[in-house]
């Protein structure tokens, strides 16, 4: 008969059992699991050990393991074959053959059903942090996404029922992160009819854009957040606190936007207009704003890479480059010690960012085509 624990120091049912008996009520045995151990019958003091019991008992029938379901089988596929996605390798470098992976990743999500695969919380939030790393990319390269934007619709449907959101995962509220996603794929259409002689490139997208980044609302300044009756003092300060770091966060992600839009569409690239100047201003004070106790502060080296790339105030350069050093030293990711490095350049040659960023990861004609990609989100 098998010996189980006795958490409710019961008898044994058994009063035979090494010698207990039912009329000693203050008695009990008390078994050792030292080899020296011999039974005895004795009266317990209070801080005896726990007594044992034999309890009958039939073995428990094994469960034979049910085999997996396709689905069960496809959600498994998916989480497995675009783990390996995720950027670790940024924390050597932010230069990577980046797009090499997206594709792969997309590749298995389309095999697996699209959008509809996504089928669970956790494949859900994968998801959305590659169409993140793609959506960033595709930015600074102005090149297209390799995501579907399929993929970005079904998860901003379903990122209100999940646990997560765009802005935990990333730092961009999903709203703004639309836009970056459109203006991606924009960016690379301007490129495209900057390069032929009587292409013209259509303004009407953008200036729909452009209004609906001036015009969104941004919730994390909502003063109904901070009315909770329950809160301590010291509770209430560090929430209004948190709620502050949320609201620069998106304000530098809305007017990076901005500053992106003023200069890939509008400038002629060659000189700095007021407005473009004025838009680095906004953004610049905005990351200031976010505390460095903060992670929060952590999400913006993109708006850090596009302000202090068009910044000729040595003041806010200093403030761009110390921020990548804190961050490059707190993070222990590399990408924080490569933006420097590009500004150093962009500062003394004069050159507009993007040509920079291309000298470093487009081939020279006749070597190939190139995948090299810089990851800054």
């Amino acid at each position: 008969m098998p010996l189980s624990w006795d958490p409710k120091r019961m008898w044994s049912d058994n009063p035979s059992a090494a010698g207990a008996s039912k009329d000693i009520p203050n008695e009990e045995i008390v078994t050792d699991s030292s080899p020296k151990a011999v039974s005895t019958a004795f009266t317990a003091p209070s801080d005896s050990p726990k007594r044992f019991r034999f309890v009958k008992g039939a073995s428990r029938p094994k469960k034979r393991r049910r085999a997996n379901s396709p689905k069960e089988q496809a959600r498994r596929s998916v989480v497995t074959e675009t783990s390996p996605v995720t950027p670790e390798v940024c924390a050597l470098s932010a230069t990577g053959n980046w797009s090499t992976h997206l594709m792969r990743a997309h590749s298995v999500l389309q095999a697996h059903g699209g959008p509809s695969a996504l089928t669970t919380p956790r494949i859900r939030s994968q998801v959305a942090m590659l169409i993140w790393w793609d959506s960033t990319l595709a930015l600074i390269s102005r090149q297209s996404p390799i995501m579907d934007q399929a993929y970005l619709d079904f998860l901003v449907r379903w990122e209100k029922q999940d646990e997560w959101s765009f802005f935990d995962l990333t730092g961009c509220p999903r709203e703004l992160l639309v836009h970056l996603f459109q203006l991606a794929e924009l960016a690379k259409q301007c490129e495209v009819a900057l390069s032929m002689k009587w292409l013209t490139f259509n303004m009407t997208p953008i200036t729909k854009i452009e209004e609906e980044l001036i015009g969104w609302k941004n919730d994390a300044d909502s003063s109904s957040s901070y009315n909770d009756s329950n809160l301590t003092d010291e509770e209430a300060i560090k929430q209004f606190h948190e709620q502050q770091d949320r609201y620069h966060c998106a304000e530098a992600w809305r007017y990076a936007l901005l500053l992106y839009l003023e200069y890939i569409f509008k400038s002629d690239r060659k000189r700095r207009s007021l407005s473009v100047n004025r838009l680095v201003r906004k953004t610049i004070d905005h990351i200031r704003c976010c505390r460095r106790t903060s992670q929060t502060q952590k999400q913006l080296l993109i708006p850090v890479f596009l302000a202090g790339s068009e910044t000729s105030d040595e003041d806010m350069r200093h403030f761009v480059k110390e921020y990548c050093a804190y961050w490059g030293e707190k993070s222990r990711y590399s990408m924080f010690n490569s933006v420097p490095v590009l500004f150093d350049e962009i500062w003394a040659t004069g050159k507009w960012w993007g040509a920079v960023i291309d000298s470093k990861t487009r081939p020279s004609p006749g070597h190939g085509q190139g995948t090299t990609q810089l990851l800054f989100g």
